[in-house]
């Protein structure tokens, strides 16, 4: 089945990852321990026909779980080139000829969509799998997060490093919450560092909802651009705000972000996926062009931005809202604290995000800029100039409150609906005076 005295050399069976009426996608090893991909192309009178391309361990393992197509490993050869062989009946000498990565034939290969689904597989060895090197936890596992810069040189400010960070854990904690109850938001111990980089090891526990999140992320980023973008999300258990808020971050600040599962011994990556700006745009696109059903929680109830800025100032003083000092009664603090995370000015637990602490010491002009922007990137404006048929809120009419909020949340209440449609008429009329 291998073929014999080719470039290759001698080649030892790894693994069959694909057969019908016999193998037809496989890894193979050479005795200098270069690891080779076969896909088998069709049955001919003098043999069968494969094309075989070399790969570094990087490359198999992006392969493996699933991070990028089958044919990317062919049409983006690592060493320029593809071997085309025929492998004789009898088992003689194959027939082989070099094909420069940019002539392969496209009809020989898998489609764009197709991807090597193994994670079942790798979820299984990684609960089963015992390693136990000197200084490891046996029932754990490491997960490295890498924040980094795109150009070579540049430097990442704390803020862009902690905002990113928190975006990611709100996506993972989601995802993980998705599938049952039961979960804790505390974030996993670090255990490591890279140096001169913005990369930390993790200790997590060895079950099956960290590594399924992992593997739901995956799935959903290599599944940018193909099928039905919200079903997608659904599936996998991303949540639409923080994953948006996560995309901005990596798009906004031109950073790439990585997440990878390693063995307890710091080995062999089990998953991974990377996000570039590039990818994240193409994902934030998507994200924007579904009309989401928002519930009422992604809605916000408070009409004055003004009081919602002196919730964040005071949040920002005192690392807490005391109604009095914000000219609130005291049941409002939560509504207005709401507000505020909707607008992405501050976190779940209080903390000022990047564009909370950009409103500090604004004059008013400046603050209607910033609240401009996080209206329309919150979910719910630009859900509502998406039902809207436009990309700006400043083309929505402001008059069309009360039939966006019927559309795309239906499980408002009559009289909270009124409210929230008094206060998304209030904050568009004071942040977009003049209809676009």
């Amino acid at each position: 089945m291998l073929p014999q005295n080719t470039p290759m050399g001698r080649l030892r069976l790894t693994e069959v990852l694909d057969s019908y009426d016999g193998p037809r996608l496989l890894l193979a090893r050479s005795e200098i321990g270069v690891e080779h991909l076969g896909l088998w192309i069709e049955d001919v009178l003098e043999g069968n026909v494969w094309l075989f391309v070399p790969l570094s361990e990087e490359r198999r393992l992006r392969l493996l779980d699933g991070t990028i197509p089958l044919r990317d490993a062919y049409l983006e050869a690592e060493d320029g080139f593809v071997l085309r062989v025929i492998t004789p009946r009898d088992g003689g000498s194959a027939r082989w000829a070099h094909v420069a990565r940019g002539e392969v034939d496209r009809d020989d290969l898998p489609p764009e969509d197709d991807f090597l689904d193994l994670h079942p597989r790798v979820l299984a060895e990684a609960l089963a799998r015992d390693v136990e090197p000197a200084g490891a936890v046996r029932d754990r596992l490491l997960e490295r997060i890498y924040i980094g810069p795109t150009a070579r040189g540049r430097r990442l400010g704390q803020d862009v490093v902690a905002s990113t960070w928190a975006a990611w854990f709100s996506c993972r904690n989601a995802t993980i919450r998705a599938r049952g109850p039961g979960f804790s938001d505390n974030v996993p111990p670090a255990v490591g560092a890279a140096v001169h980089s913005f990369a930390v090891d993790l200790s997590v526990p060895k079950g099956e909802a960290n590594i399924r999140a992992i593997s739901d992320w995956i799935a959903y980023v290599r599944g940018a651009g193909i099928g039905d973008a919200r079903q997608r999300m659904v599936t996998h258990g991303i949540d639409s705000q923080a994953c948006e808020t996560l995309l901005s971050n990596v798009a906004g600040f031109e950073v790439t972000f990585r997440v990878t599962l390693l063995w307890p011994d710091g080995s062999s990556p089990a998953l991974s996926f990377e996000i570039n700006p590039e990818l994240a745009r193409r994902l934030l696109r998507e994200l924007r062009a579904v009309l989401p059903v928002l519930g009422s929680d992604k809605i916000p109830q408070a009409n004055s931005l003004d009081k919602i800025v002196a919730v964040v100032e005071d949040l920002n003083t005192h690392g807490e809202v005391d109604a009095g000092r914000v000219d609130l009664v005291p049941r409002q603090v939560n509504y207005y604290k709401h507000a505020a995370r909707v607008l992405g000015l501050v976190t779940k637990s209080d903390m000022l995000t990047l564009a909370g602490r950009r409103l500090i010491g604004a004059d008013v002009d400046e603050a209607n800029d910033i609240l401009r922007t996080q209206f329309e990137a919150s979910e719910c404006g630009w859900a509502w100039a998406a039902w809207s048929g436009t990309r700006s809120l400043g083309r929505v009419n402001a008059e069309t409150g009360e039939e966006f909020l019927r559309a795309v949340a239906p499980t408002l209440s009559a009289s909270t609906a009124g409210r929230r449609v008094q206060m998304l008429t209030m904050w568009h009329q004071r942040l977009f005076p003049v209809q676009r």
